[in-house]
């Protein structure tokens, strides 16, 4: 990323300002966490650009900017633990914890994704009834929703996150069916 690249390129120049540089970089990843979770995880961005809803996309491109500062945080590391003296590198731990923070906080807006994708499951199979057209009008909104929430997601995460964002959906919408199945009245008025 550019910005670490010029933080490392003053050291370079100023190699007597080490620790204070390095120390400047974490804030700024710091602020760029935090700010991120601002924006979409407590939906800052409402009031900051006007957006009237956070959407998948919002969230996928947010996760997976954290997931790249993730990757070049240890990289950015090894470049400061190579500069610094003995008694120095315990700072080096921020980075340690800025990974952690950033990666943390990418599996809370995969949280919230599938959060998402749960209210509309459990919103359309309240109204889902036995019998009628098949597949029902529940289920094909479901699906539909499904259908939108990948193709929204292709393209902007990698397959592999795709498969687990698909996996806990299935999971969520097994799990729901399976409630609302359970509070169908069987024949004789009990519950299934």
């Amino acid at each position: 990323n550019r910005s670490s690249d010029l933080y490392c390129q003053s050291v370079n120049d100023m190699p007597m300002l080490v620790t204070d540089i390095m120390n400047r970089l974490a804030e700024i990843l710091q602020l760029f966490n935090r700010k991120t979770y601002q924006l979409v995880l407590e939906a800052g961005a409402f009031e900051t650009v006007g957006l009237k809803s956070i959407t998948a996309k919002h969230l996928a491109a947010a996760s997976q900017s954290l997931l790249a500062v993730a990757a070049v945080v240890p990289l950015v590391r090894t470049y400061f633990d190579a500069r610094l003296q003995q008694r120095e590198k315990v700072l080096l731990s921020q980075f340690d914890a800025l990974v952690q923070a950033f990666t943390n906080h990418s599996k809370e807006i995969h949280s919230k994704l599938i959060s998402m994708i749960d209210e509309v499951i459990s919103r359309q199979l309240n109204k889902w009834e036995i019998g009628g057209p098949t597949p029902s009008l529940s289920v094909q909104n479901i699906v539909r929703q499904i259908v939108r929430l990948h193709d929204a997601l292709q393209g902007l995460v990698s397959a592999e996150q795709l498969k687990t964002v698909c996996y806990s959906i299935l999971a969520v919408f097994r799990s729901r069916l399976k409630q609302r199945i359970q509070r169908i009245p069987s024949e004789d008025g009990s519950f299934v």
